[in-house]
């Protein structure tokens, strides 16, 4: 694979990954029953700031002590965090 390649799929991936990450702390939050500005107060880091994580705008530029700080906001561990399996409503028949 050509370094140019290389570089596409490692940025594709970073891409989707965030996705994954954004959807995550947003679903987490909710279902703990917290609004940002909850998880603001709780960890010390701006509204604006877990507004732009949750919507992905600004994850790729989040720190580890930041992911740490929410998720300590949120009452779970890292392990806890990265095996989440979200609830699923149940579908109507």
């Amino acid at each position: 694979m050509s370094n140019r390649r290389e570089a596409q799929v490692g940025k594709q991936l970073r891409r989707l990954l965030g996705i994954d990450l954004a959807r995550r702390l947003r679903e987490v939050r909710l279902i703990q029953g917290l609004t940002q500005d909850d998880v603001a107060a709780r960890s010390g880091i701006g509204r604006e700031t877990i507004a732009s994580f949750e919507h992905g705008s600004r994850i790729d530029a989040i720190k580890l002590l930041q992911l740490l700080k929410i998720l300590r906001a949120y009452g779970i561990t890292p392990a806890t965090f990265f095996n989440w399996k979200p609830e699923r409503p149940q579908r109507k028949r």
